[in-house]
C-alpha cells in the first residue's frame, strides 16, 4: 500500500503472488527494490514509486543463499548495488583417522 498525502489517501501499489521480500528505498527514493526466493524461478525486482507493475532486474536462480531464521536476507547498499547473504557452508561431517607416532 502506499499513502498519499495530499489525498490523505491509501491506494493499492504493488501486489505481487510470490511475495515482496525485504523492500528497500532507493538512494534517490524513486523506486522500492525488492526480491521473492519463494518461487521456482527467484528474481530481483524494483518498482517505480507511482507505478505499480514492477522491472525484472536480475534471476537469482543459482545463487546460493544462506536461509536463517527470518529467510534469507537482502538488502540495499548505498550506490543501489543489491547485497545478499551466500551460503557457502556446508554440512557434511567428516571423520579422520589419525596414527600418530
Amino acid at each position: 500500500m502506499l499513502y498519499d498525502f495530499k489525498t490523505q489517501k491509501w491506494a493499492e501499489w504493488l501486489t505481487e503472488a510470490n511475495g515482496v521480500d525485504y523492500p528497500q528505498w532507493s538512494a534517490d527514493s524513486r523506486y522500492v527494490y525488492y526480491d521473492n526466493f519463494v518461487t521456482g524461478n527467484p528474481k530481483c525486482h524494483r518498482v517505480k514509486v507511482g507505478e505499480n507493475h514492477p522491472e525484472d532486474l536480475f534471476s537469482l536462480n543459482g545463487l546460493r543463499r544462506y536461509f536463517g531464521t527470518w529467510g534469507s536476507w537482502s538488502g540495499q547498499a548505498p550506490d543501489d548495488s543489491r547485497l545478499f547473504v551466500r551460503d557457502v557452508s556446508t554440512q557434511e561431517i567428516y571423520a579422520l583417522d589419525v596414527d600418530f607416532p
